[in-house]
């Protein structure tokens, strides 16, 4: 796999074990008409698929969804043109059916390691040698804040004497953008009353109502992002220990943070004030801010922070916002 992937990125992965035990939702209900059994046979057995995530945040809408393909066979698997080696297909809600749906794709070649081989619409794939890297847009049908998709790839085992297809599927899951208003997405407003002597700010605030494209567009960075809390470090950390460089880990055991009544386990995003000595500053001055990259839906959340300082003492605090269409 591309070295730049395994740096940058984050896999999630549906192994052929979870795929297997999604045969009766997807295999059967979101494959094209006129499989054969031996493609049914060997679903998800020769090739693996892999969503590639940035942040480890599912794709909104109007983003290409990434899929890594691997050949996990002995024989080399060939993949045909996109349009043709990919189908999409998305969840009935009401039906709980899968309907095919339009969708443009391509192959990402920037993602190919030199010497993979590939010929024009055509990728060939070898065992655990180079993964093929599709770039999917797919067109949902309605104004739902997500969407469940199953992707299908197809391909051909090319033998001695032969040639047999294979397949693979797995399941993704697209977040819709709600309309951003036309002013622009306005800051959250700065509410510090009430707020526990650790705390220096939270958001979005107490009270507030945001709007649920800009939530979602401030997990991609614009904006503070998510949910978040400003605090005092030097009420939190040791003064003598506590330092921006080498802080990181110690940082995640004295915070927790609890969104609806479940503790937060996604990506995080910490930084810290600039400065050389923390025992110049005063637990005014010298601070930190956890960001949680968390997706939400419309409605009211109620958000609890928990800080454990070095001394033994805890502080928590709740608060609650809505996110509105």
């Amino acid at each position: 796999m591309n070295t730049l992937i395994r740096t940058f990125l984050v896999f999630v992965v549906l192994s052929a074990g979870l795929l297997s035990g999604c045969a009766d939702s997807i295999n059967v209900q979101a494959l094209p008409p006129g499989i054969s059994d031996e493609v049914l046979k060997d679903l998800n057995k020769s090739l693996h698929l892999q969503q590639i995530l940035v942040n480890e945040l599912p794709a909104m809408a109007d983003e290409p969804i990434k899929i890594a393909v691997q050949n996990l066979s002995n024989t080399k698997i060939v993949l045909e043109r996109p349009e043709e080696a990919v189908k999409v297909f998305q969840k009935d809600e009401q039906t709980n059916e899968w309907l095919m749906i339009d969708a443009e794709v391509q192959y990402d070649w920037s993602w190919t390691e030199e010497g993979c081989d590939r010929d024009g619409a055509l990728f060939e794939l070898s065992k655990g040698h180079c993964s093929a890297v599709f770039s999917i847009v797919a067109k949902p049908v309605g104004d739902q804040e997500t969407y469940e998709l199953a992707i299908w790839v197809l391909g051909q085992k090319e033998g001695d004497n032969t040639s047999s297809l294979t397949a693979s599927t797995m399941q993704v899951f697209l977040h819709q953008i709600a309309p951003i208003p036309e002013m622009g997405c306005e800051p959250h407003p700065v509410q510090t009353e009430g707020l526990p002597s650790v705390l220096m700010r939270v958001w979005p605030s107490p009270g507030e109502k945001v709007p649920l494209g800009c939530y979602q567009r401030s997990l991609r960075g614009d904006g503070l992002p998510g949910i978040g809390v400003k605090f005092k470090a030097l009420e939190v950390y040791k003064p003598e220990t506590f330092l921006p460089e080498s802080s990181t880990l110690d940082a995640q055991s004295q915070l927790e943070l609890y969104v609806d009544g479940k503790i937060s386990r996604v990506n995080k995003q910490w930084s810290y004030s600039q400065a050389e000595a923390p025992s110049n500053l005063s637990r005014e001055e010298f601070w930190a801010t956890c960001s949680y990259l968390q997706y939400l839906p419309v409605g009211n959340h109620e958000v609890h922070v928990r800080f454990k300082a070095y001394t033994g003492e805890v502080t928590e605090y709740t608060w609650q916002f809505e996110i509105v269409k």
